[in-house]
């Protein structure tokens, strides 16, 4: 599975300092997070509820701000990018599972609703790495 940007990112940021850029991927982490913390709240599927959970806890090892500028590492960047690829997988079975409790009757609609959100973010987040990486020449 490649990554795929699910949302758009505006054109303006390609010419953003990897500063800027640090700071825009660092945002999208944490709405992500935020994002996943959500659907956590509105999930009554258990198995679907472990999988968001253990997701959440991988991706709070990724510390943006550690992770680029003077600390910039290319593998450390390619744990990224795999972990963004898990976390497009690891959403979509969620939804999966969530999708088949709308047979007993559940409101599965806020959960829907945030991990959407928290898909469109990780392709953003995707999106923005790359431009950081050709602007900082990493």
């Amino acid at each position: 599975m490649t990554l795929q940007n699910t949302s758009t990112i505006s054109p303006e940021l390609e010419n953003n300092s990897p500063e800027e850029l640090s700071n825009n991927i660092n945002s999208c982490h944490s709405f992500i997070r935020e994002n996943l913390t959500n659907a956590m709240d509105n999930i009554q599927n258990e198995d679907a509820k472990n999988r968001i959970q253990e997701l959440i806890e991988a991706h709070n090892r990724f510390l943006i701000t550690d992770m680029l500028g003077e600390n910039n590492d290319p593998n450390t960047i390619f744990l990224l990018y795999e972990h963004l690829e898990n976390a497009i997988k690891t959403i979509d079975e969620a939804r999966g599972l969530i999708s088949n409790d709308i047979n007993t009757g559940e409101d599965t609609k806020p959960a829907e609703d945030s991990l959407k959100q928290a898909l469109d973010c990780v392709g953003q987040e995707n999106s923005l790495i790359k431009m950081y990486e050709e602007n900082s020449g990493k």
